[in-house]
């Protein structure tokens, strides 16, 4: 699509696919963040951001000098997403985990990546569409085939279903202007 539609931009194709390895992270992160939140512990996060963002830049300017180009400082980037992620998950559930639960959630959450990226690269090799157009509708119904039985593992496991019934069936009513 990019190539077809922003030809300018197709240098930038491989920097950002290894940046979609960094963003799971971030977003992964987020959740570790919203229970230091939760227990009033915010500023915490603060001095994480800095020396992981000192990180970044350092890791970054390495990427720069060593002549790796665009792509070496996606994955200098990546790299420093990776360790916030370990920086603010180990903070955020040391609160609630002791060490061993921590390191298998960890492991969970790398496992979860690995599955995603090998279910993206299985999809990227079945059948002749190419990348864009119905060749994206197919890989993304693949992906969403196969991530389909993890889904619904999880929303059972937590009993998801029951919970959205019971905030449904528990919605205060809306009152009414008269």
């Amino acid at each position: 699509v990019v190539r077809a539609f922003l030809p300018k931009c197709a240098g930038g194709i491989d920097a950002m696919r290894v940046l979609l390895i960094g963003y799971y992270f971030m977003a992964v992160t987020e959740l570790s963040s919203s229970i230091l939140f939760t227990m009033n512990e915010q500023k915490k996060l603060i001095p994480v951001y800095v020396v992981v963002l000192l990180w970044a830049a350092l890791l970054d300017f390495a990427a720069i000098r060593m002549g790796y180009g665009i792509v070496g400082v996606a994955v200098a980037t990546a790299v420093a997403y990776f360790t916030f992620f370990l920086s603010v998950f180990t903070m955020g559930f040391s609160k609630i985990l002791e060490r061993a639960e921590r390191l298998r959630m960890v492991g969970a959450v790398i496992l979860m990546f690995v599955f995603m990226v090998a279910l993206d690269g299985v999809a990227g090799h079945l059948g002749p569409w190419g990348r864009a157009g119905w060749g994206a509708l197919v890989r993304l119904g693949v992906f969403g085939a196969g991530f389909l039985p993890v889904c619904i593992y999880f929303a059972a496991k937590e009993r998801l279903w029951d919970v959205i019934r019971g905030v449904i069936q528990k919605s205060p009513e809306v009152p009414s202007n008269g």
